[in-house]
């Protein structure tokens, strides 16, 4: 009884395993959704980009003055230090008022000296004349012999000459008096243009003579002087901007000179930048942009360009589809490269077009700057 129990067990097991397989084989099989394929694009757009060359450069000035006291003196006082910016007309330095009160009484002094000589030649020349004309009279009449009268002549010339010479000295010492007054106001170096300090040679204390420099100032425009090579400096022209840059400051000039002939041992050719105005002390070293043209162009990611037998190509999407353009490289910058071939809004792939083809669906998203 039991063993015809378990055979219909058996039965029933197998019809319900054959019904199952019937019932799963009479179902229709789930349709595949297809999942299009997702790139990474950027907008093509143009941009305003610069063209240059970049060199180094070291810091020069176009003129350099050496100021000075007109008149001999102590220094009193020094009010700048090296490397100040100064103004037109700003005081600099200053004597000793005693020292320079003393050299107006000096100049005084030979004023009058001078003064009291010339008066006292001039009145020995009048005495020695009426002497003279007194002398010819009396010859004429026979009184006196030619030998006295042309003594008395000789004696007149010497004091003519006497007299001539005396009023020269007169003369310089009246000049050294009239300027002493001016010296008196003039006991200070002031700024003669703006620009910055580049030396003091004195200290307060120290004497200095009447024109002795002592501070030496550049003015406010400066020059970069650089070598450019053979091949690069036919594209130079003076006139074209340039940009000099050190750290954070920046300053701005243009080419103002452009050697004929190469260096004798370098074969490269001196230009000299002339900036608007620059801060940098002298012989700073500086990343000089001679900046050749500015121009409108598209740049696009190096890594999104592709290359095939044709030629370089990207990976545009266009209404959803892969689509493939031809382009040709131009100026490199940094990870971006010039591109022509495009046209401003085009959808460049930059990231998965190494997993399309053209024609193929894709789904977009906007790459992240």
């Amino acid at each position: 009884m039991s063993s015809q129990k378990r055979k219909i067990g058996d039965v029933v097991l197998m019809v319900l395993v054959i019904g199952l397989f019937t019932l799963s084989g009479c179902q229709p099989e789930p349709l595949e959704e297809t999942i299009p394929m997702s790139v990474r694009v950027i907008t093509a757009e143009t941009k305003l980009v610069e063209h240059s060359y970049r060199y180094i450069g070291m810091m020069d000035t176009e003129s350099l003055q050496k100021l000075s006291f007109p008149a001999n003196g102590k220094v009193d006082s020094i009010v700048v230090t090296e490397g100040d910016r100064v103004e037109e007309g700003q005081i600099l330095a200053t004597l000793d008022p005693e020292t320079v009160q003393l050299q107006v009484d000096a100049s005084r002094a030979q004023w009058e000296a001078a003064r009291s000589q010339f008066e006292k030649a001039s009145a020995a020349m009048k005495f020695a004349r009426e002497t003279y004309e007194k002398m010819e009279t009396l010859f004429q009449s026979g009184a006196v012999s030619a030998f006295e009268r042309d003594q008395a002549k000789l004696q007149l010339d010497t004091l003519i000459e006497d007299r001539d010479s005396a009023y020269q000295l007169f003369e310089q010492a009246q000049a050294g008096y009239s300027g002493a007054g001016k010296i008196a106001d003039e006991s200070v170096i002031r700024a003669t243009n703006p620009g910055h300090v580049v030396r003091v040679l004195n200290e307060p204390g120290e004497f200095v003579g009447a024109g002795y420099p002592v501070i030496i100032l550049r003015g406010i425009t400066s020059r970069v002087k650089l070598f450019v090579t053979q091949d690069q400096v036919v594209d130079l022209q003076v006139g074209k901007n340039a940009r000099c840059t050190f750290g954070d400051q920046v300053c701005t000039g243009t080419i103002d000179w452009i050697a004929e002939v190469p260096d004798s041992e370098t074969l490269t050719y001196e230009v000299q930048v002339k900036l608007e105005e620059s801060d940098l002390r002298l012989g700073t070293i500086v990343n000089v942009d001679l900046i050749l043209e500015r121009v409108q162009v598209i740049q696009i990611p190096i890594q999104s360009i592709m290359n095939d037998e044709s030629g370089d190509y990207i990976y545009v999407v266009e209404e959803g589809l892969i689509g493939k353009k031809n382009i040709v490289r131009m100026e490199i910058d940094n990870t971006f490269v010039e591109v022509e071939g495009l046209e401003a809004g085009d959808q460049v792939v930059v990231m998965g077009m190494a997993y399309v083809e053209e024609g193929q669906g894709v789904s977009v998203r906007e790459m992240e700057e």
